[in-house]
């Protein structure tokens, strides 16, 4: 038995569909071409015309509802209602077709189905296409968006891309074998400036400076300062 909602799901994801959108196809809007059937969508919100395709193995799908519905059919819309195991003349409005997504997400048992809206069906696809290696300019020509902002606030990141970073991140170098506290344990200690001797009294005048390092030997180094008062609090 072939649902409304199981064929609005291959139309809004395969298209990239609003709910109005589905509202508004027509018969004339749904072609055969061989196994495939090619849908257009004259009337969009952005009245940019819209052509997808839809495959063989849903195209059959779609094809079983549609060979339900009654010749003498007082509508010209694709999408009507379906009752007792046939279509009627009913269609399916725009409030329907928002409900559908959390109706597949009750059913799927998924978290909040609330928050599956309208709009679910086009975030889908544009998230199913990017994930796949689509680009940018693929995905703005597939949804009709305007601008590359737009098409991804569309992109929900799949949870395999997120545990790819976090894989990514988790096997970088040192950062699985040391942690916190054994990242410092092997740095070397700074190094301490000491004063073994100082020359003053002049305007132009040698100090002499002695580094130490606590791995090796002072090493003495002299210094000339030109025209300045230098203050040195020795402990």
């Amino acid at each position: 038995m072939i649902r409304p909602l199981e064929v609005a799901l291959i139309f809004g994801i395969s298209g990239a569909c609003r709910s109005n959108e589905l509202v508004n196809v027509k018969l004339k809007d749904v072609k055969k071409e061989g196994n495939l059937l090619v849908v257009n969508l004259p009337d969009t919100k952005t009245k940019r015309p819209r052509t997808f395709v839809i495959t063989e193995e849903f195209a059959k799908v779609v094809q079983k509802y549609s060979d339900l519905r009654p010749q003498n059919a007082s509508t010209d819309r694709f999408f009507v209602n379906f009752q007792k195991g046939k279509c009627t003349s009913q269609v399916i409005g725009i409030h329907k077709f928002a409900k559908m997504p959390k109706e597949i997400a009750v059913y799927l048992k998924l978290d909040d189905p609330a928050s599956y809206t309208g709009h679910a069906f086009r975030r889908t696809s544009a998230t199913l296409l990017a994930d796949n290696g689509a680009n940018m300019t693929t995905l703005k020509r597939h949804g009709r968006w305007k601008s590359s902002n737009v098409a991804e606030g569309y992109i929900e990141e799949p949870l395999k891309n997120k545990s790819k970073i976090g894989n990514i991140i988790s096997t970088a170098d040192n950062f699985a074998s040391a942690g916190p506290s054994e990242q410092n344990t092997n740095a070397p200690p700074p190094k301490r400036k000491k004063i073994e001797t100082i020359t003053s009294g002049k305007e132009n005048s040698n100090t002499k400076l002695t580094v130490v390092n606590d791995k090796n030997s002072p090493t003495t180094q002299n210094f000339l300062f030109n025209n300045c008062t230098v203050v040195i609090n020795q402990k």
